[in-house]
């Protein structure tokens, strides 16, 4: 099984809140998430990751990200996900959200480099792997944390389905290939071009990649800048 570590970095939370944040987390991803995408995992809180582990850090901001180093984490093989918690708490959100987000997208697509074909505006595309992103803002509670929704195998499907399918954990969404009001999507209709495709709701810093974002190393992946393997 693999195993999550989450390294808490940041200066605005507390041992005690990582920790009822993991549990949750962990009740998430074995209970809600195996039971639609098959991926368990085990996740622990950790001050220093084993070498087998793949990294979940919880940071400040991406300042904080580039005076630590964390740079080199995006070049090499190892699967890593960044939280940033300033922002969420400035905007008066609960970063355990972000948690769950980044998270199940980690779970997903560990190094960033699955899509599936699917149809934008009438014409084909891949779209990627991104599992919160198309529901962003849904989220639901697990012990009195809020966790992120996320899509399910189905919402990639271009196929027709049954009327009573879900395509997404909380059924807010009606077909494959839509998003919830502040939803989101990457999506590439040629090759070493990814673009990305925001509802009308859509923040507008999640309109284009940030620094850290899974959008941002997906295009520096194809881009030949970060090695994938």
């Amino acid at each position: 099984m693999r195993t999550i570590a989450i390294v808490n970095e940041s200066s605005l939370v507390g041992a005690d809140d990582v920790a009822q944040c993991t549990a949750a987390l962990q009740t998430q991803v074995s209970r809600d998430f195996a039971a639609t995408w098959g991926i368990d995992a085990h996740l622990r809180v950790a001050g220093d990751a084993d070498k087998e582990d793949e990294l979940l850090y919880l940071l400040d901001d991406a300042r904080q990200a580039d005076a630590l180093g964390h740079q080199s984490l995006l070049t090499g093989p190892r699967p890593c996900g960044f939280v940033f918690v300033r922002p969420w708490l400035e905007a008066g959100a609960g970063w355990q959200t972000a948690a769950s987000h980044e998270l199940l997208e980690l779970l997903a697509d560990p190094l960033i480099h699955l899509a599936a074909i699917g149809g934008y505006q009438g014409l084909p595309a891949l779209f990627a792997l991104e599992v919160c992103d198309p529901v962003e803002h849904d989220e639901y509670e697990i012990d009195g944390i809020a966790v992120a929704n996320f899509v399910l195998p189905t919402w990639f499907r271009s196929a027709p389905l049954p009327a009573e399918t879900l395509v997404d954990y909380l059924g807010r969404l009606a077909e494959p290939f839509t998003l919830s009001p502040c939803g989101h999507a990457s999506y590439c209709m040629e090759l070493d071009h990814w673009q990305h495709w925001g509802a009308r709701r859509c923040p507008r810093d999640r309109r284009q990649p940030a620094a850290y974002s899974r959008g941002r190393r997906r295009r520096q992946m194809q881009r030949g800048l970060v090695a994938a393997s």
